[in-house]
């Protein structure tokens, strides 16, 4: 893995801009045309000979590339410029996907978790703030705000950990929430200070991160391994007893449930009005959002790789892009993708990112799309401009509630690992 070619803001000229040859394209121009799409961008990742790519994953404006040697390679998605890499785990250690810790200005750091355990890195510039190993086996991916990290276990807890001021000091665990199983889904941290815990038992929990108060619970009927989603007011849940529900983020209450033939693995993606369901062998299911009826079907479909308002683009289980009319499912052309070995799922854009095993990535966007020009790289060189959440300072703080579970809550997620909190006056 050559370290040594970028520079914080990304590679020099003659390796990311480098002009692929010809026939390595991963898509066809002509069919790129015929579809309405155009290649907005490319890059070359410069990887060793014994280098080869393991993963790709979108998280807000970064599309992280993971590697076999350890080594994670940053872009930025609007552009393609290559912000930073780093080797942050051994050979062949698996580095699970990446997530952003939430703050008010939308610019926390990356979080990754591996065997060896978490790193916590500047997600711009790259350079690594923690790193430390849990004393518990961790189940899910971290999630966190921007003093606090949220990892389950596989003893069936969620821990609460407060990250330190100094990089040399260790994190100091605030509270234990106990779900009775394993916790695999990663949580959802929502407005109003809230988070949201899927565990494989089937519980799911809504509970102020802060002090760990419980604000409601629900039980599917089956395990849940799949990622829970919130959107617009609404937590999605997708579970092995074969349903997809949908309820209110703030009560709890159940809006809605789509039962399917196969239990559910993976996690459902929300749009809009639009909700996509991947299922085991039957294929990508299109919801509406607010009856849960389905809308169609698509039995090749794997995940949507982008969306606009009349499209959506899937990856197929051919590995070919199927861009399918937003309403009705309708094929309108195929584009053969099988070059690219990962298709990052997301439904935040129109762009569809495609990522081979030697390190080639291309960006296809919606024909007529502005084209990328110069001062749109300098501009990203500079450095990130990102719109603040609309989220208040105190609701994405682990300590703003105290960060300790109270005794005068009566908090039916409470344990005795939690710290001590101070005892109520007489």
């Amino acid at each position: 893995m050559r370290i040594s070619t970028f520079t914080r803001w990304g590679l020099v000229s003659a390796i990311l801009w480098a002009i692929p040859p010809a026939g390595a394209q991963l898509v066809q121009p002509s069919e790129i045309q015929n579809a309405g799409l155009t290649r907005y961008w490319d890059a070359q990742l410069g990887l060793s000979k014994e280098d080869r790519v393991v993963g790709a994953h979108l998280v807000d404006d970064s599309l992280y590339v993971l590697t076999v040697e350890g080594g994670v390679f940053s872009l930025d998605a609007r552009v393609g410029l290559v912000r930073w890499a780093e080797r942050l785990a051994r050979r062949s250690v698996r580095i699970h996907r990446p997530t952003h810790l939430q703050t008010p200005d939308a610019s926390g750091p990356a979080v990754f978790l591996s065997a060896t355990g978490v790193s916590v890195v500047d997600r711009f510039a790259g350079k690594l703030l923690y790193r430390f190993t849990p004393s518990f086996s961790p189940s899910c991916v971290p999630v966190g705000v921007a003093d606090g990290l949220f990892v389950g276990s596989t003893a069936g807890s969620l821990y609460a950990l407060a990250l330190p001021s100094h990089a040399e000091q260790s994190p100091v665990q605030v509270w234990e929430a106990r779900t009775g199983a394993p916790v695999t889904a990663a949580p959802v941290i929502y407005p109003g200070g809230r988070l949201l815990i899927a565990a494989s038992n089937g519980k799911v929990v809504s509970c102020f991160f802060a002090n760990k108060q419980l604000a409601w619970e629900f039980c599917a009927r089956e395990g849940i391994v799949a990622d829970p989603v919130v959107a617009d007011g609404a937590a999605y849940i997708a579970s092995l007893d074969r349903r997809l529900y949908k309820l209110d983020a703030e009560s709890g209450a159940r809006l809605w449930e789509h039962r399917f033939e196969q239990p559910l693995r993976n996690a459902p993606q929300v749009a809009g009005s639009s909700v996509f369901q991947y299922r085991d062998g039957a294929g990508l299911a299109a919801l509406d959002a607010t009856s849960g009826e389905l809308r169609w079907e698509e039995r090749q479909g794997l995940g949507v790789a982008s969306l606009t308002e009349d499209r959506v683009i899937v990856e197929s289980t051919e590995g070919d892009l199927l861009i399918l009319a937003r309403s009705t499912g309708k094929r309108l052309a195929t584009v053969g993708a099988r070059a690219a070995a990962y298709v990052p799922f997301h439904a935040s854009s129109d762009a569809t990112y495609l990522v081979s095993e030697d390190g080639r990535i291309e960006c296809l966007r919606p024909a007529g799309v502005p084209y990328l020009r110069p001062d749109g790289l300098a501009e990203a060189r500079r450095g990130p401009r990102i719109a603040p959440r609309a989220d208040s300072e105190s609701d994405l703080s682990l300590e703003a509630g105290g960060g300790r579970s109270l005794p005068e809550l009566e908090d039916p997620l409470r344990s005795q690992y939690d710290r001590p909190s101070t005892p109520p006056s007489p």
